[in-house]
This record gives structure tokens, sequence and C-alpha cells, in this order.
């Protein structure tokens, strides 16, 4: 019982130890970490406390310009297309089947110069009847002037004599059908168609008589001057013969370029129908619709920049027209612009973008517009005195893309802050670069 006892106490003691022991070793992690902890905090603290040395700021940078005189112009940009300024729609005088096309869309074409053509052989046919109709014409007055000869005159005598046997026989066969019709053996038909017989006779026989005096007579003006009238009609039917046929023959009025063909070889093209369209791409019109307070300042002649975006092209326009009224759909004026295309850069139908000059002043005080600053409806800019920003109120004119006139505010020579305005306060320290 005593060993018994004496193990129990071994076992408690034992017990004890370990518990120590496990909560020495917890005392001493927790040690550790605070010595670690403490270690941190001063390396920090070490560390916040380097010393700062104060720099002294020389001032914002800006950009700066001496204010000078010089001539500003006053610009308004308008839109337009171009067209071309020659630009002829083609049709035929005449109407045919067309047998030939020499132009297509996009070709070159010169003044006189082929399209096209048309079968013309009913044309060609009337000329060949036109010049037969001449030819007997112009004989015919050669023979009349020349007078008849002899066979003529033996001719007519016997055609008269011939006549008047026919005349004797008529009459004769009429007084003895007139006998019979008294005595009731023919009709009254019968009888009427033997006097139209006689009738007739006698009218040949008036004919060969006159015309038998004709020849024998020498040639009057008057008959002369008929057949020479007839001569002239003849004539002007073969010219106008010739004419259709050269109408066929469809001719470029004017020097340019093929565009809006609708024709094909073997399509029938009547007369007067538009086929076509030429236009000359050395010179093009624009017109632009200008504002009623701009319009005030455009004349005819005056130049004008155009450019075009999209071929990062800018050349010289001239107004060419300026309308009087505004068009009663938009409440604007049309003007219109040449423009000349000597590179071939300029196509038709092209957007242009017009900068026109409005107003012009020379001797201006002028400053960049990235100086002019508005604030509360009020116009300032900046200007260095003594190293120092001081914000100047200003009076402006007139503008253009890059300057604005001042009116007053400024001074000739003082120089104004171009660049950097935007930081800047009234009193501000600045450094030009």
């Amino acid at each position: 019982m005593r060993r018994s006892k004496k193990r129990m106490r071994l076992t408690r003691a034992k017990g004890w130890c370990c518990s120590r022991m496990t909560e020495l070793k917890r005392k001493n992690i927790v040690l550790w970490i605070a010595l670690i902890a403490l270690f941190a905090l001063s390396f920090v603290l070490s560390g916040c406390q380097t010393k700062t040395e104060t720099v002294d700021f020389p001032g914002i940078p800006v950009e700066v310009t001496r204010l000078k005189r010089g001539e500003i112009v006053h610009e308004s940009a308008y839109y337009g297309e171009t067209e071309s300024r020659t630009r002829v729609t083609v049709s035929a005088k005449v109407s045919g089947t067309v047998n030939h096309l020499a132009k297509h869309n996009g070709d070159r074409v010169d003044q006189g110069e082929l399209i096209l053509s048309l079968d013309n052989t009913d044309i060609e046919a009337t000329v060949a009847q036109a010049a037969a109709a001449v030819q007997v014409a112009e004989a015919n007055v050669e023979k009349i002037k020349k007078g008849p000869e002899p066979e003529e005159i033996t001719a007519a005598k016997e055609n008269v004599r011939q006549a008047e046997i026919a005349v004797e026989a008529a009459r004769t066969n009429l007084e003895r059908t007139k006998k019979l019709f008294e005595n009731g053996v023919v009709s009254l038909k019968e009888s009427e168609n033997v006097q139209h017989e006689y009738d007739l006779a006698m009218s040949r026989l008036a004919a060969a008589e006159q015309n038998l005096l004709l020849l024998k007579r020498s040639p009057t003006p008057e008959a002369v001057a008929v057949a020479e009238a007839e001569l002239n009609k003849a004539r002007t039917s073969y010219h106008t013969a010739l004419s259709k046929r050269n109408d066929a023959r469809v001719i470029s009025p004017v020097s340019g370029y093929i565009s809006g063909l609708v024709i094909q070889e073997g399509e029938f093209l009547a007369a007067g129908t538009p086929f076509a369209v030429i236009e000359n791409p050395n010179a093009f019109h624009i017109t632009v619709r200008v504002s009623e307070s701009d319009i005030h300042f455009v004349r005819l002649g005056d130049n004008v920049t155009v450019k075009f975006p999209t071929l990062q092209l800018s050349t010289t326009g001239v107004v060419d027209e300026v309308s009087p009224s505004a068009d009663p759909r938009t409440g604007l004026f049309p003007v219109k612009l040449t423009i000349e295309n000597h590179d071939g850069q300029v196509k038709p139908g092209m957007v242009a973008n017009v900068i026109i000059p409005l107003e012009r002043h020379g001797s201006a005080l002028v400053v960049p517009t990235n100086a002019v600053i508005n604030d509360k409806g009020d116009t300032y800019v900046y200007v260095v005195e003594k190293g120092v920003a001081r914000k100047r109120k200003v009076n402006t004119g007139i503008r253009s893309e890059q300057y604005v006139e001042i009116i007053d505010g400024l001074s000739v020579d003082e120089v104004v802050i171009t660049a950097g305005v935007d930081l800047l306060v009234d009193g501000e320290r600045v450094v030009v670069r």
C-alpha cells in the first residue's frame, strides 16, 4: 500500500512538471514575437525620422509670344460637292439602231470625235433619191434656158396634127349619134359618152397647140424662174438628206470624259433621248450655301481656300456666282465657286471644305487663339511681368483659325503667355521655356 501511494505521488509530480514546461514554452514564444515586433517598429520609426529638405519652386513652365501688329482675316467654313464646270448631255438628232459604239464609260473623248453611229441604210437611199432629183432639175433648167431642139418642134407639130384628126373623128361620131338619139335608136347614156369623148379630144388638141406655141417662143424669165425654184427645192431636199446621214454619226460636242452611258450596240436609240454625259475634269464648280450674316462679305472674284480632306489637298477657288436671293427652303444663299484641276486628283461629287474670307484687318494687334481664355463672360489673357503671370482683361475683334484680334487691353511688345494658361492664376510665378 505504501508503494501504491508513492507511485501516485510520483505520477502527480511528473504531470506538474510537464504542465509547467508547456507553460514556459508558450511564454517564450510570446516573448520572441514581442521582441520581433518591437524591432520592426523601431526600424520603421528610424526610417520616418529621415530629415526632409525644402526645395524652392521656380514657377510654372509656359510658352510666350511678344505682341506684334499684323494682318488678320476672319473666315467662315462651308461644305459643298464638286461638279464639272463643263457637263454636256449627249443625244442623237435622228432615230436608229446603234451599229457601232466607239466610246464607253470613263473613256476620254475629244471635241469632234465619234461616240457612236446608227444604221443609215434608209438614209442612204433617201440621199440617192434626192441626188437624182437634183440632176433632173438641173437638166430642166438648162433645157429651158437653151430652148427647144428642132426635133422637139417637129414632134410637137405632129402631136397637133394627130390631135386634130382625133377631134374630127370625134365630131363626126358625135353628129351621127345625135341623129340616132333623136330617132330613139341609142340611149341617152350612149349619147353622153360620145359627147365626153369629143370634149376629151378637144382638150388634147388645145394642150398640143399650147405646147407647140411654148416651144416656138423664146424662154421667158418666168419659165426660167419656175425651173430654178424647182432646182433649189431639190437641192434643199438633198442637203437635208445629207444632214441626216451626218447625224447618224453622233460626234462629241466638247472634250472630256464619258459618263452615264446607257446604250449598247444593237439597241434602238430614239432621236432626242439622252444616252450619255461628257464632263470636263480640268475645271469644277462647287456650290456652297452661305448664311445671311456672311453673304454681305462675299464678292465676285474673291479667292477662297478649298480643302479636300480625303485627298489631303488644298487649292484656291474663285467666286463665280453669288445668288441675289436666298433659297426659300433653307434660307441660305447659293454661292458658286470655280476651281482648276490640273493634276486630275479631284473627281465629280467629292466633298470640299471651303474657307471664305469675310473680313480683313491690316496692322491689327493679334494673339494666338490658345492664349485667350473666357471666364464668366469676359475675355482674358495672361501677360508676363517680372516673372509673374498677370491676368489681363481684353476686348477682342475678329478671329481667324489661328489668331484673335485685340481691340484694347494690351500693347505692342507685351509678352503674352500662349501655352500653359490653364494652369495659371493671377500672380503665379512662371518660367518661360
